[in-house]
């Protein structure tokens, strides 16, 4: 089965070419390369180039910025293989990604393999490419995804092409995943789940995760709604799993508000208020004894008893200027 692998590139010289080293050097060799130059003003386009010159798998798209949705819609559609990998560009992936995840969907006729990922620091250039001895897939269900056990990142996973069909991520979104990748995992009928680390996942300064503004909560919340409506309009049997996934989306909504600057204090609390009383309305509706094997579940706990949000507050004046 031929993998369009979706690269979308905005200024990471720094980074790009381990990521490409790594996506060329797999051992699965049934692969294009989809580069998506989302108008960076860097060296990244003058990589890319360089890389596409070198491999003739690579394609590389030239555009005017966008934005990650854009660049990641826009590889979608020009990639022609079966299966679809998103990857982002300052990450990497080890040698043998590519071939365990096509592996696991062509045995259990899988829609969706996705494997664990390792936290790379900033600086870090490790080449950790060592290929464990063997990966150890599980076969699941969507629930995986409500009840958190594995993240809602787009990256990191291979996805059959047909579940993309009238889905793309929406432009000018921040956590366009969180709006996204739950209507993926509701299409596919078998999950496959490793918890072997074939991901490095790079936390960087300056990256949309680790940066909090009014427009990053914004869009959060706009996912938050994204996800209501869609459940909103339809029965659907994991009606508790739905609601507890709900709980775990606004708790990270409250966690990143405890960065907005002491200054937006009036944002704070509007927005606040209004993931309590989204938080007390899907509480209803679950049981979090049920679900004590998430690794969410003591954080939804101490959010419930009103102790979240003291460290929260807590977190905000230690942090006043």
């Amino acid at each position: 089965m031929k993998v369009s692998i979706i690269i979308p590139v905005y200024n990471v010289e720094r980074y790009l070419r381990l990521c490409l080293e790594s996506v060329l050097s797999q051992t699965y060799k049934n692969i294009e390369v989809i580069l998506v130059n989302d108008g960076s003003t860097d060296k990244s386009g003058d990589i890319c180039r360089d890389f596409s010159n070198l491999d003739k798998r690579i394609i590389l798209l030239d555009k005017e910025n966008g934005g990650l949705s854009s660049a990641r819609n826009a590889g979608i559609k020009v990639g022609t293989g079966e299966l679809i990998y998103l990857l982002d560009s300052d990450d990497y992936i080890r040698v043998n990604a590519i071939e365990e995840l096509v592996n696991e969907i062509e045995i259990n006729g899988s829609d969706i393999a996705v494997a664990m990922y390792r936290f790379v620091q900033e600086d870090v250039e490790d080449k950790i490419w060592k290929i464990p001895e063997s990966c150890r897939f599980r076969v699941t269900d969507r629930s995986c995804l409500y009840t958190q056990m594995i993240s809602n990142h787009a990256w990191g996973k291979l996805y059959r092409r047909e579940l993309f069909d009238g889905v793309e991520y929406p432009n000018g979104r921040n956590y366009e995943d969180v709006a996204t990748t739950f209507k993926l995992f509701e299409r596919a009928a078998c999950i496959s789940v490793s918890k072997d680390e074939l991901y490095f996942y790079r936390q960087r300064k300056g990256a949309i995760s680790q940066t909090f503004s009014e427009k990053n909560i914004s869009d959060f919340l706009y996912a938050y709604t994204v996800i209501k409506e869609y459940y909103g309009s339809k029965p659907c049997e994991e009606y508790e799993d739905i609601n507890y996934y709900m709980l775990t989306v606004l708790y990270s909504v409250c966690s990143r508000l405890a960065r907005v600057s002491w200054k937006d204090s009036a944002l704070y609390k509007k927005d606040m208020k209004y993931i309590r009383n989204q938080f007390n309305s899907h509480m209803k509706s679950v049981k979090l004894r049920h679900y004590t094997d998430c690794p969410m579940t003591w954080k939804l706990v101490l959010y419930k008893y009103h102790i979240a949000p003291l460290l929260l507050k807590l977190w905000r004046w230690m942090s006043h200027d």
